[in-house]
């Protein structure tokens, strides 16, 4: 067994619980199935420490919340999702976009594989984001 750092992602202190043996890995919030709770995450940093997971050898994650998934194409879909989700953020930052509005108008619903059915994400997200952005540590 190996207790291991990978990353800041749904916390600044997310551990993964690692069986080489058994090929399972235990992710916390880390890695669900679909996306997680954002509004005190670290977005901009999520996907690397997606990466740093991937990196390891094996073929099911037990997520924080849902069963174990046998699917590790899961990870990849998140993972755009939240790229896409910072990028997206950035530029209504950039634009001077307030946070309610940016959470109104942020469309991701071509991540309907994880499934993202609306136009919209939380005002904590695009919160947290702007943050992130303005303070970066």
């Amino acid at each position: 067994m190996q207790i291991l750092f990978l990353g800041r992602a749904h916390t600044g202190g997310d551990v993964a619980v690692y069986f080489p043996a058994d090929k399972v890995v235990f992710t916390g919030d880390m890695a669900l199935a679909g996306p997680s709770f954002l509004g005190d995450g670290f977005v901009d940093e999520w996907p690397q420490t997606l990466d740093n997971l991937k990196a390891l050898d094996f073929d099911i994650f037990i997520p924080g919340h849902g069963g174990p998934v046998e699917d590790l194409n899961r990870i990849d879909l998140v993972q755009n999702y939240y790229r896409d989700l910072w990028q997206t953020a950035t530029l209504q930052h950039q634009a001077g976009i307030d946070v309610n509005e940016a959470s109104r108008t942020i469309d991701l619903t071509n991540h309907n594989e994880i499934p993202i059915r609306q136009i919209g994400v939380s005002p904590l997200t695009v919160l947290r984001i702007y943050e992130r952005l303005e303070n970066p540590d």
